[in-house]
């Protein structure tokens, strides 16, 4: 708000809710469930969703490597997209853009 109120354009902010940063596995397990909301409450402002290599993610998974949670990393890309986000934060990058790709185009994009 108080960007938009020195006149820096809503699209020019970039909003990131913070996922793994002092978030127990439920909390942040909560925050890409409600995703969707998220977006639509700070439209038009674009979000950012920065999950890849979380340590949540190796808890899930039984995980102990960052560098081997690559699958946990491509589900929160799906929900990203199916949910509206603007933009994936990402280690492993050609692996998300093909995961980024398929899923915009199962959630996104109209025939």
């Amino acid at each position: 708000r108080a960007a938009e109120a020195a006149g820096v354009p809503s699209w020019n902010v970039i909003l990131d809710p913070g996922i793994g940063f002092a978030k127990k596995l439920d909390e942040n397990l909560g925050l890409l469930r409600r995703c969707p909301e998220l977006v639509q409450r700070l439209a038009p402002s674009p979000v950012l969703l920065g999950a890849s290599r979380k340590r949540f993610l190796g808890t899930l998974l039984d995980e102990a490597d960052a560098k081997h949670t690559t699958f946990g990393t491509a589900a929160t890309t799906v929900a990203a997209v199916a949910a509206g986000v603007d933009i994936v934060r990402v280690h492993d990058v050609r692996e998300m853009v093909q995961t980024a790709i398929v899923s915009d185009r199962i959630y996104r994009e109209v025939e």
